[in-house]
């Protein structure tokens, strides 16, 4: 998934003429521009994304900010007690740019009490990214949560995630549009950077990793 349409906003900038429908609670992190054809709701869409010469079934869900982080600790559960988690990161970087920190082998329920304690950050910083894998030893499972807060996951079965999605009440839509495929704007606050790091700290993260999704 390509970011086309992209603008960094400062915490301080806003967005005018634009407002979410219903009670969809946008995230700070990402504000559609004004002109947007993008319009908020909670649904998923799935198709298949092409690492090299592999075709890898992929999900991606739009989900109302409140919910994002119970969905995605719902929807990585099936991986098992282990998993490696990657934080990626465009502070620092060139636009569009981004570094990734790693740690292997990270018990699932000391990863999902840390998020949790980050969960304002992580839905806040547009230039911050999450993504969850399966273990080495274990068949392709992937989650992201990207710096759009869009979710997205890569398996070559599919079905323990759509499970997550029926139970949470989220329908497929089959020609949904994502907001990172339309003019958006990205958010961060001059505190994220650290808090990035303190995050990564907390995470014991180092090298960088590889995804299905890169």
């Amino acid at each position: 998934m390509t970011d086309d349409q992209f603008r960094f906003l400062s915490g301080d900038e806003e967005m005018e003429g634009w407002e979410a429908d219903g009670g969809f609670q946008l995230s700070p992190a990402i504000i559609p521009m004004p002109d947007s054809l993008w319009r908020p709701r909670e649904a998923y869409r799935s198709g298949i994304h092409r690492v090299g010469n592999r075709k890898v079934p992929t999900l991606a869900a739009t989900i109302s900010a409140e919910r994002i982080l119970p969905v995605f600790l719902d929807l990585v559960a099936p991986m098992g007690p282990s998993v490696d988690v990657v934080l990626e990161t465009g502070h620092g970087s060139r636009e569009g740019k981004h570094r990734d920190l790693a740690r292997e082998g990270i018990d699932l329920t000391v990863l999902s009490s840390h998020l949790l304690d980050f969960e304002d950050y992580l839905l806040a910083d547009g230039l911050t990214g999450l993504v969850v894998c399966s273990q080495a030893d274990r068949p392709l499972q992937e989650v992201q949560l990207d710096e759009h807060k869009v979710l997205v996951v890569y398996a070559y079965d599919l079905r323990p995630f759509i499970e997550v999605m029926n139970r949470h009440g989220i329908r497929e839509e089959r020609e949904m549009m994502l907001i990172l495929e339309d003019e958006h704007a990205h958010r961060s606050r001059p505190e994220h950077p650290s808090m990035f790091q303190t995050l990564a700290t907390r995470l014991s993260m180092s090298e960088a990793a590889e995804t299905a999704g890169s």
